[in-house]
């Protein structure tokens, strides 16, 4: 007997098809509340202890579900700190069903093992989320300004581009907690290893 029953030409779960789907539910079932806020509080007690921007575990994550539950922690508690604004521009955009557009971007990307550690992320908004990730912008580490790449100073006539380089020297939204400000290690690594200079 397989996972599937087929009767009158239609096709549904067998009883050991049910069986299997209790025991191993499908990634698609609704993430429960308490699964994010289990994870959310290990990922601010992760906070609390010394800052690490790597993760080598990443890779050793079980399921895609958990997948799914940390990365909506990690945007909970990063997007809050920010008061659900991007800590760039200042834009808080809800939806009516209380969504926000600010999104939890890395700092160390996850392709290069960043960790979900809260001081390893910055609410921004989409343009700024992908301009951050691919080094058009960055954050000065010690002075918590933005930096832009060099090389768009060839386009100021630009008008999308002139509003990128009006962002040169402005500091970024502070934290709600300081605890989880962006980390100065990880924003050094960015600024090393992803902005463009």
């Amino acid at each position: 007997m397989g996972l599937i029953s087929v009767e009158s030409g239609k096709y549904s779960l067998s009883d050991m098809g049910w069986q299997f789907v209790l025991m191993k539910p499908p990634e698609s079932i609704a993430i429960q509340r308490h699964e994010v806020q289990k994870q959310e509080k290990h990922l601010r007690e992760l906070a609390l202890g010394r800052f690490n921007a790597f993760d080598p575990t990443v890779e050793k994550t079980h399921s895609l579900r958990e997948i799914f539950v940390r990365d909506r922690a990690f945007r909970k508690i990063v997007t809050s700190q920010h008061d659900h604004c991007c800590a760039v521009c200042e834009l808080r955009l809800a939806t009516p069903k209380g969504v926000y557009e600010a999104e939890a971007a890395h700092i160390v990307p996850k392709r290069k093992m960043g960790s979900d550690d809260p001081r390893n992320g910055i609410s921004l908004c989409g343009t700024h989320h992908s301009t951050f990730d691919e080094g058009l912008i960055s954050v000065n580490p010690s002075k918590h300004t933005i930096v832009v790449a060099s090389y768009l100073e060839r386009y100021s006539n630009e008008e999308p581009v002139s509003k990128f380089l009006k962002l040169k020297g402005k500091r970024i939204e502070q934290v709600v907690d300081q605890q989880l400000s962006p980390s100065d290690e990880a924003l050094g690594w960015h600024t090393e290893n992803v902005f463009l200079g």
